[in-house]
């Protein structure tokens, strides 16, 4: 039996893979070891199999943001190995997994726009160059912390149009000094920006949003993207909620910078067992 596992920093995906090759598919929080520790995995993998099903896996293929660090992702690795003991364990970046995913064995760009980004050039097995992701305080453009951030910043400094600020404050029913301690105090400050994906999902038609988002994936672009030598860039391909929902603004800003994209998929998780199987 496999686990197979995709975390971001909201979710988890968990497909089971037994012998006959069916597949259990189970959603759990995020498990991105910069904000979440050994025990979390635990919790999460006991909260969804029990002891039997346990018992019979034969390997776990973790993918998840923030474990690209090896230090990093040994606490995901801890957190399995105290419940799915003596078996194989692999723990290795979303964005392997994301390229794994959407590339197969053929070379290219992935791109995971999510409640973070991250982008890295694919040779058909291992990511080999990775401009660098810095979180949602030094970088995430493009993702659903970013635009978060962004949005929050117009309302603060009351930059939003009247009736999307009145819209806003209607939908929310917050203040200054909540979303400050919502940023810079409690945990997950990321998931709770990217929590305001939806507003902007919903107001889209508006032009302020419209401009927002299309700025937001213009900056992943500029970049990101840009780093990379002509040729790593002939092929871009992208998963995330994100990329999956504003996929309209997202082409055409690739199409404005004569960028290819061939694919977006909203969720890794089942090419990634097609890979594995």
């Amino acid at each position: 039996m496999i686990l197979l596992a995709d975390s971001g920093s909201s979710k988890t995906d968990w497909v089971l893979i037994n012998n006959d090759q069916q597949l259990s598919y189970f959603n759990t929080i995020g498990l991105n070891p910069y904000f979440t520790d050994s025990l979390k995995v635990t919790e999460s993998i006991q909260s969804i199999l029990s002891f039997e099903i346990i018992n019979q896996i034969d390997n776990v293929f973790f993918y998840g943001a923030g474990c690209s660090n090896s230090d990093k992702s040994e606490i995901i690795k801890k957190g399995i190995q105290s419940i799915i003991k003596k078996v194989e364990i692999s723990v290795k970046s979303d964005l392997l997994g994301a390229a794994r995913a959407l590339f197969k064995n053929e070379k290219g760009i992935a791109v995971i726009l999510g409640t973070g980004s991250n982008a890295g050039f694919y040779n058909g097995k291992e990511i080999i160059k990775n401009v660098g992701s810095f979180g949602y305080i030094l970088g995430d453009e493009g993702s659903g912390a970013f635009l978060g951030l962004s949005l929050i910043k117009s309302y603060l400094n009351k930059e939003l149009p009247k009736n999307l600020s009145e819209k806003f404050e209607k939908q929310y029913k917050t203040s200054k000094t909540e979303i400050l301690e919502n940023v810079y105090k409690k945990p997950f400050p990321n998931r709770y920006l990217a929590g305001f994906t939806k507003f902007i999902k919903e107001n889209i038609d508006e032009e302020f949003i419209y401009s927002l988002v299309y700025n937001s994936f213009l900056k992943f672009f500029l970049n990101q993207i840009e780093k990379y030598e002509k040729k790593e860039a002939e092929k871009i391909r992208f998963t995330g909620s994100v990329a999956h929902h504003f996929q309209e603004i997202l082409l055409k800003v690739s199409s404005h910078l004569n960028y290819k994209v061939d694919l977006i998929l909203e969720k890794p998780i089942n090419e990634l067992v097609k890979y594995h199987i």
